[in-house]
């Protein structure tokens, strides 16, 4: 039985219908880096799978879904199987990505497109989730709380919002479940966009209870405008609250990991 966390760790069946191409779908960013980080996705998912493996963003960045697939077609490719680089099921995977197939299939009737399920939360993310947390830790410049311990620290996670209940209630529980397995008695979970309560809500409450530390975690895989908003509110907090100190982990994802936890399942 797959567990809470592991929801796309099944194929489906037609994934192994010999499919010509795979198309790694993310969101796309203003931040290069981030970018940059999902073809190095598809660059290692190639080499693992031996496989065609294309990249395709749904928006900030080209080429987007459709455009990508109606390239495909064009080419002669028939079968593509569609792999979601998205951590939760909201609207880019319940609605975006499906009208994007759809696009792209009413031009080119022939094309095959099998969507997989979104990448979603893996078990081993919370060791990628506690590594960047202990990277926060050790950046700490303040010698009375370099050593703190987790139970004097509020940890505030992060997850980029949206308007779908179902997507915002996993990023609570990974969160609550993260919080458990790191050790933090204490963690207050809040949106970077769109749900509330916003990253500087989430924040504030940390802050008042007082603690020698808080830490922000943002649930985020690469790099980007968000992780970027989440570093200038930190950096706010900082001068709102100087008795506290007020740390910042990065973004979780690594291109290696992802790969291979894509490659597990192809």
């Amino acid at each position: 039985m797959r567990g809470e966390h592991d929801e796309a760790s099944a194929a489906p069946d037609s994934v192994s219908r010999h499919p010509d191409v795979f198309l790694l779908v993310a969101h796309g960013s203003r931040h290069p880096a981030a970018n940059e980080g999902v073809r190095e996705v598809s660059r290692v998912l190639q080499g693992l799978i031996e496989k065609p493996v294309e990249t395709a963003f749904i928006e900030l960045e080209p080429p987007g879904v459709t455009e990508a697939l109606v390239s495909l077609a064009e080419s002669g490719r028939k079968r593509v199987v569609l792999l979601p680089l998205l951590l939760t099921a909201a609207k880019h995977v319940l609605e975006d990505i499906p009208e994007f197939v759809s696009a792209a299939t009413r031009r080119y009737p022939d094309l095959e497109v099998t969507i997989t399920p979104h990448i979603g939360v893996r078990k081993f993310f919370f060791d990628l989730l506690e590594q960047r947390v202990r990277e926060a830790e050790e950046k700490s410049k303040n010698k009375k709380t370099r050593r703190s311990s987790r139970k004097n620290t509020v940890l505030v996670f992060l997850g980029a919002g949206s308007r779908h209940k179902k997507a915002n209630a996993q990023v609570r529980r990974v969160a609550k479940e993260f919080s458990e397995r790191a050790g933090f008695v204490r963690v207050e979970v809040g949106f970077i966009d769109v749900a509330f309560p916003r990253t500087r809500e989430a924040l504030r409450t940390a802050a008042s209870f007082s603690p020698q530390r808080v830490i922000a975690v943002p649930f985020l895989l690469f790099p980007g405008a968000l992780a970027g908003k989440v570093r200038a509110e930190v950096e706010e907090m900082r001068k709102e609250e100087p008795e506290i100190e007020f740390l910042c982990a990065e973004p979780f994802g690594r291109p290696s990991f992802l790969a291979e936890t894509l490659a597990r399942y192809l």
